[in-house]
């Protein structure tokens, strides 16, 4: 066996083995001076468990490290040339775990808890662990980024560290996630020619699989923060070293990826709690610097809570979860070992769908921004009722499509047009469209309810923008009609899309909104016509959801398994009992339709046996010239839609 890989197996198997000895101590150690982890309705956990993992963790790679310097003569001058980094991050590791230890025994406030790490963090930039230059995916260069290298060195450990804090949630979890992470690590520090990185990250995991006997699932003993702590902190400079000599151009992705499940996790938390506050009545006007201190709150619907609230058990969520990181770790893996940048780029493109397919699957509605409602009250607030945001929308629509336009008919039909006239024409033609626009009345025109006639009157509006720019490209800036019908055509149809597509969204957000939302009553329509549209715009005009729409059921069996304005056509008024089983629902809306006297019959007993009233919604037109209503009884009687047949 070559000797380098039997050093290797020694690395992993010695802090195993010293890993399985000392924690037994440690669970007794915890119990005597009070490091117990109490069961609350925020835990997983229903029973007393100690909570000082890190220290047997610590101990472990600490006695593992020692004896690989002393023993390995091949490779200990790898780690004697860092021998001064090495006592450092070794004083740094040991500060965090102190601290973890401390908030274990006696919790401490989460600025106390900042202040060190950053402390610790900027200990370790001084040690010569920092983030210099990352790798360009355009070209064979480095970025320097030195003049940033200090805050990004410092928020990358902060970050990291308490990212695996966070998803310590269930047995065994951070301990695997982490295990998996420093396989990767290790991997990749191996092949690039870090090989005092590689023992490292060869030395924690051994220590986390020993751990993992008594921390997986019913767990003996908690990592705590004394565990968490320095598996982040530890995680966080690896992966820092591990990228340095990574050839290809997405070597900054290696670190973010390996580490992707903490990372995810952590940043879908800030982001739904901020966004959560704006659902909240309660928190909804609060001032901005109450809603980004709700970001650093914990709560439980971390990714493993809600897995857990799909029905899964405890093993296998975590399980799961171990699958999730192992994805990570190979396509970080897989994105800086491949030497070609179009396979790095689709490797990338595959690992995002399937992140935000999964992500999807979550089901947090915080961050569901099309159907949460959350853009509603900024569209009421700041477009629909303020011109000068229409204005300022319409002028980066008009400079984006001039701008695409011209680069895409360049790249199809290059012309030798200097930067400077491309400037005076963006400008210039720029202002005419949006003097245009303003002319002809597209400021004067309301759009909370848009229908076709607003959408045709856009697109006569943006054909004038459009076309009066032809005279001015031509007299002053001397384009051939080579370019010119090209580049108007395909400026007339991108602005058109932008402005229209800006104008429809909100009607486009509300739809989806009112599609999801919990109304007060759960309601199926009759009748798919002409009413039965008036009907469901009738519905989403209001301000907020009054009826959840299930579906429409009408007669005529060529309908059945259809569509209509987004809602599934069931069958016939036959389904209404089966309907009401698997749905129950709380009122039938008929809308203006020929029903036979059977048909009527049959439905009048569905409603007086389930209990189920049946609404009309008439649409009928009626002389009152010639009438005795006062008018307080006509306007009660023109806003009365809905009522009881």
């Amino acid at each position: 066996m070559d000797n380098s890989v039997f050093q290797f197996i020694l690395a992993f198997l010695v802090p195993v083995i010293l890993s399985i000895i000392i924690t037994p101590g440690v669970i007794k150690l915890a119990h005597l001076i009070g490091a117990i982890d109490e069961p609350d309705e925020r835990k997983v956990h229903k029973k007393l468990t100690p909570r000082l993992g890190g220290v047997a963790i610590y101990l472990s790679i600490s006695i593992s490290v020692l004896f690989a310097f002393f023993l390995f003569d091949s490779h200990g001058r790898d780690l004697s040339q860092y021998y001064e980094r090495i006592m450092l991050v070794g004083a740094a590791l040991t500060m965090v775990m102190f601290l973890g230890i401390w908030d274990d025994v006696k919790p401490l406030k989460p600025g106390v808890k900042f202040g060190v790490q950053f402390i610790i963090a900027s200990l370790v930039y001084f040690a010569g662990v920092k983030i210099s230059s990352v790798m360009n995916p355009l070209n064979p260069y480095v970025i320097n980024v030195q003049f940033i290298d200090y805050p990004l060195t410092v928020i990358w450990i902060i970050g990291i560290t308490n990212a695996i804090n966070l998803i310590d949630g269930l047995d065994g979890l951070a301990s695997g996630v982490s295990t998996i992470a420093c396989v990767s690590i290790f991997s990749v520090s191996a092949l690039t020619g870090e090989i005092g990185n590689a023992y490292i990250a060869l030395i924690l995991a051994g220590a986390l699989v020993g751990f993992l006997r008594y921390n997986f699932n019913p767990a003996k003993i908690f990592l705590g923060d004394s565990g968490s702590l320095l598996l982040g902190f530890l995680l966080a400079v690896l992966s820092i070293q591990s990228s340095n000599k990574v050839s290809t151009g997405f070597s900054i992705l290696f670190p973010i990826l390996v580490l992707g499940l903490p990372i995810t996790d952590t940043l879908i938390a800030m982001l739904r709690r901020f966004l959560g506050t704006f659902l909240d009545k309660t928190e909804a006007k609060s001032p901005l610097k109450r809603k980004l201190h709700k970001m650093f709150l914990p709560d439980k619907s971390h990714i493993h809570h809600q897995l857990l609230s799909r029905g899964l058990t405890h093993r296998n969520t975590v399980l799961t979860l171990y699958f999730i990181s192992a994805f990570f770790a190979l396509s970080a893996f897989s994105i800086t070992m491949l030497d070609s940048t179009n396979k790095a780029i689709v490797a990338i493109l595959l690992t995002t769908l399937i992140l935000y397919a999964g992500i999807k699957k979550l089901r947090y509605r915080e961050i569901d921004v099309l159907h949460n409602g959350i853009f509603l009250p900024l569209y009421e607030r700041f477009w629909i009722n303020k011109v000068i945001y229409k204005y300022l929308f319409d002028l980066l629509f008009i400079s984006l499509s001039f701008t695409a336009s011209f680069l895409i008919i360049q790249w199809v039909n290059p012309t030798n047009i200097s930067s400077s006239n491309f400037q005076l024409a963006l400008i210039s033609c720029s202002v005419i469209q949006f003097l245009v626009l303003w002319a002809v009345g597209l400021y004067r025109e309301r759009y909370k309810s848009m229908g076709l006639g607003n959408a045709l009157k856009i697109a006569k509006y943006v054909v004038y923008a459009s076309a009066a720019t032809l005279p001015v490209m031509v007299l002053f800036f001397d384009y051939g009609s080579a370019f010119l019908i090209p580049f108007t055509i395909l400026n007339f149809y991108m602005l058109l899309t932008l402005i229209l597509g800006f104008r429809i969204s909100y009607q486009a957000l509300k739809y989806l909104f009112f599609r999801t939302s919990v109304g007060e009553s759960k309601v199926l329509i009759y009748g798919a016509n002409a009413s039965c549209q008036m009907l469901i715009d009738q519905i989403l005009s209001y301000d907020r959801p009054v009826y959840n729409i299930l579906g429409i059921i009408d007669d005529n069996p060529d309908l059945e398994g259809s569509s209509f304005n987004g809602f599934s056509v069931f069958g016939g008024h036959w389904k209404l009992n089966r309907l009401f089983n698997s749905h129950n629902f709380d009122m039938i809306l008929m809308t203006n339709c020929e029903v036979k006297p059977e048909v009527m019959k049959r439905l009048f007993s569905f409603s007086k046996k389930n209990n189920v009233p049946i609404l009309k919604f008439n649409l009928d037109f009626h002389e009152v010239s010639d009438t005795n209503f006062t008018i307080e009884e006509l306007l009660l009687n023109s806003e009365q839609m809905i009522y009881t047949n």
